[in-house]
Order: structure tokens, then sequence, then C-alpha cells
């Protein structure tokens, strides 16, 4: 727990940890939770999209920083996971149907549009909001925590059911093949945008080793710092593309 915790950015105050029930579960107080300084950021950014209240309205977006902001916003104010996903694709098709609406092509772009599936809008939308806090701070960097630290999509499936589940008739508002498909996009999103992190943090540390270096004997312990963070970097890019490996070529083992 505190392990998959580090992944989410968060830590736990041990001492405010109740003790395990006779099934050896815990019931986290919230009291009990410290979010990290990155986690707090994330949310920060969150709070500020919905404060922003850009134009929502599909028909009426002009630029692809307009875009950007309205998907972001309409994913920040839904309630769970699956509905920001679900709600962003819906407005993203109603964007891209009022933009081919008023195109020359527009029966060519609408037959276009209309032969995509949710899953390749998905993907598109990865490229207008990329970095987005949603995926980085809420259900997509939970879903990629636990995949990460049990080598298994099973969690991350059962977590992106839930959300699309009723909880009165209890019916899911997708096959399981569709749970599966969308869990498989959202994890390699989450890990792709690690990797990035990951490569550009190489990036500073080796500029700051190549400065201690110049004085390798009077640094050398900053330098042994550094080459360790450098190193604490790879792996996790490693680690990052064995996740996108195992979704992408799983074997029989993972399903």
């Amino acid at each position: 727990m505190i392990e998959a915790g580090k992944d989410m950015n968060i830590a736990f105050d041990i001492k405010m940890l109740p003790a395990p029930s006779e099934d050896g579960t815990i019931q986290i107080p919230s009291t009990a939770i410290k979010p990290s300084k990155e986690a707090k950021e994330q949310l920060k950014k969150e709070h500020e999209i919905l404060e922003k209240k850009p134009n929502i309205d599909p028909t009426k977006i002009e630029s692809d920083a307009e875009l950007k902001d309205a998907i972001n916003f309409i994913m920040a104010d839904a309630k769970n996971g699956w509905e920001k996903i679900k709600n962003a694709i819906q407005f993203y098709r109603s964007y891209l149907s009022a933009k081919a609406n008023k195109s020359d092509k527009k029966e060519e772009e609408l037959a276009a549009l209309n032969k995509k599936s949710n899953l390749e809008l998905l993907d598109e939308i990865k490229n207008v909001i990329h970095n987005c806090p949603i995926v980085l701070s809420g259900i997509g960097r939970a879903m990629g925590t636990f995949t990460g630290s049990t080598k298994s999509p099973i969690v991350a499936f059962c977590m992106l059911k839930s959300s699309a589940t009723n909880r009165k008739t209890g019916e899911c508002e997708l096959s399981d093949n569709e749970v599966a498909d969308y869990t498989r996009a959202i994890i390699t999103w989450v890990n792709e945008l690690s990797i990035e992190n990951y490569t550009t943090r190489i990036a500073e540390h080796e500029k700051n080793l190549a400065i201690l270096k110049k004085d390798a004997k009077k640094n050398a312990e900053g330098i042994k710092d550094v080459e360790g963070k450098i190193e604490s970097c790879k792996n996790s890019i490693a680690h990052c593309k064995e996740i996108i490996d195992m979704l992408t070529n799983a074997s029989t083992d993972t399903v």
C-alpha cells in the first residue's frame, strides 16, 4: 500500500492508520493521506480548469487551445473515471461533426467520422490534451499504478468497469471487451506520459552532471547522487515500457 501510494504521489501517516479488520483490510481515513507536492499541483490545475469555465459549445470552438480547454473542463467536471472518458469522446465527436458540416467536403468528412470508433477518437483526444491533470492525478494514475505494482491489468479493469456500472441496477454501460480496450488505452497513455517525464528528468540531471564533473574530485558525492537519479529514471522508463508491452503483446499468463 505504501509503495502504491508513492506511485500515486501520496503518502500515508502510519500513526493515523487504524488496525486491520478481521479479514485483513484497512479503512484509510482521509486524515492519514498526505498528497505530495506534485499531486497538489495537479489538483490545483484541475481546480483552475473548473474555475476557468471555458466555452464548451462544440459548434463554437475556434482554435486548438479552446478545444483543449473545453475537453479538459468536461473531463474535470465529470463525477467518475468512465464518465470523464465518455463525455470527452461525445464532445469531441460533436466538435468534429460541427467542423465537418462547415467543410467543402462535408459528406466525405462526415462519412469518415462515422467510421471512427470511440477508441480511435480517444487516441486523438490524447494528442489534443496530452499531459492533462485528469489523467495524471485521477483514475488514470491509479489504474497505471496498480497495473505496474501487480504486473496485471485486472485491478485497473475492475476499477474502470466499476465506474461504468450503474449502482442501482448493477448494469455496466460497457461490454467486458470494451472495458479491456479502454483500460489498455488509458494505462498506455499514463505510461507514455511517464516516459516523457522521466526522459525530461534525465536531460536535466545530465546537465547538472556535466557541471559537477568540471570539478569531479570536489563534487564526487554530488556526482554519485545525480548518477543514481539518472539510473533510477532509466529503470522507471524500462518499467513503463514493460507495462505497455504487457498490454499490447499480452501473453496467456497475463490474460
